[in-house]
């Protein structure tokens, strides 16, 4: 057998449209033609076609969450749980995700490092919670924020919180106990929310 035609596909350029004996075979990604030195003329033989497609559903899937952690930051298991809900088996999941960290484009370290220094408008409770439910491990969030000077951010988010809500609760007889409820709700330390506002109510 030998590849006859290999055409570019109209609606997406990095895609080909590979013919084998005058007859369509399958449309491959770039990255397939390049790791099999795809060309017209190529004699090619039913285990290479195999491995053809083997290759091509890797290629694929990585062509798709390359799009989908290039869009936002993902850690490994929000990837892992995307390639699996798509069909993908755990092995073809988890050697993707593989390929992903050694590219640098998935990184559960650095994923930490900008929530901590990016969402300083939360509590740390509220970040950790939120990481975990990405999948990051408890272990990783507490040794990173051990570098992190966690008490004065703590204190800035607190009091941010607390001065954007307290816009809606102004001249409200109740605003202490609903500003509470809100603080307490989004995480904060619960004797640091009292002392902040046993602060306010003194400076009247």
């Amino acid at each position: 057998m030998k590849i006859t035609a290999l055409e570019t596909q109209k609606k997406n350029k990095k895609r080909y449209n590979l013919f084998v004996d005058g007859l369509f075979f399958e449309g491959v990604e770039e990255n397939t033609v390049a790791l099999l030195n795809l060309y017209v003329g190529k004699e090619v033989t039913e285990d290479f076609l195999e491995e053809l497609r083997d290759i091509e559903a890797r290629e694929q899937l990585h062509s798709r969450t390359l799009a989908l952690v290039s869009r936002y930051r993902k850690s490994e298991k929000e990837v892992e749980r995307y390639i699996i809900s798509k069909g993908y088996s755990e092995e073809m999941a988890r050697a993707e995700v593989d390929r992903l960290k050694a590219y640098g484009f998935i990184d559960d370290t650095e994923l930490v490092r900008d929530y901590l220094r990016y969402n300083e408008k939360e509590s740390l409770r509220a970040l950790r919670i939120k990481l975990l439910k990405k999948g990051v491990s408890g272990e990783l969030i507490d040794l990173l924020a051990g570098d992190f000077p966690v008490r004065s951010r703590e204190e800035r988010a607190l009091k941010r919180a607390a001065e954007k809500k307290m816009r809606s609760l102004k001249g409200k007889e109740d605003w202490r106990p609903a500003l509470f409820r809100y603080l307490a709700g989004k995480g904060f330390d619960i004797e640091d929310v009292n002392t902040l506002l046993d602060q306010w109510e003194s400076e009247g």
